[in-house]
């Protein structure tokens, strides 16, 4: 079975099979990530916590990271031009391009991004707060991509296909942020 195929039928057996809690669900964690209020709130959250820890690196990465996978993501839309689920399994009705998912490119990028360019060495509790970064993290990157395809925005393809290009945008945000020499008012503290 083709690709095309093995996503048709994903998305029809979702559609098939959708509950009204899950929907409001999926809804509610597509909202929250679109809005425009969360995303500065975390933005500035996650500066608050940059500047009282001092690791700088993770703010390149963040930053490297999201940049990145966005216009990455954005760019191989163009080029593959894939279009997105029809109507009749969709929940949502989308704009644009399908494959890769953006959503799916950007979680994957920052977390990973950020989760390899923190200073871990610098908790007490590492190891049992970097199992549980990674386990929280990564579940909601995946539940994002469900999500996504639960909705009918996206068919599984293009989700696995964002993951992939965040997880390499990710790796090049956290070497790229580990290169990168710090201005020495910077590295004190």
């Amino acid at each position: 079975m083709c690709p095309m195929g093995i996503d048709r039928h994903v998305l029809v057996y979702m559609a098939a099979h959708r509950a009204l809690v899950l929907t409001f669900l999926a809804r509610g964690l597509m909202a929250v990530g679109l809005s425009r209020i969360v995303w500065a709130v975390a933005a500035l959250g996650g500066a608050v916590f940059v500047v009282r820890t001092r690791q700088w690196r993770l703010a390149v990465a963040a930053g490297i990271a999201l940049i990145g996978a966005y216009v990455s993501a954005e760019a191989l839309k163009r080029v593959i031009a894939r279009p997105r689920p029809p109507a009749s399994v969709s929940l949502v009705h989308l704009r644009g391009w399908s494959m890769p998912s953006t959503q799916a490119a950007l979680t994957a990028a920052l977390v990973l991004g950020v989760l390899l360019a923190f200073d871990w060495d610098r908790w007490p509790a590492a190891i049992r707060l970097r199992r549980a970064a990674v386990a929280l993290l990564a579940g909601g990157v995946g539940l994002v991509g469900l999500a996504m395809v639960y909705l009918g925005g996206h068919w599984p393809s293009d989700v696995v296909a964002g993951w992939g290009l965040g997880a390499a945008v990710g790796l090049a945000a956290a070497w790229t942020a580990g290169a990168v020499p710090l201005p020495a008012a910077l590295q004190r503290g």
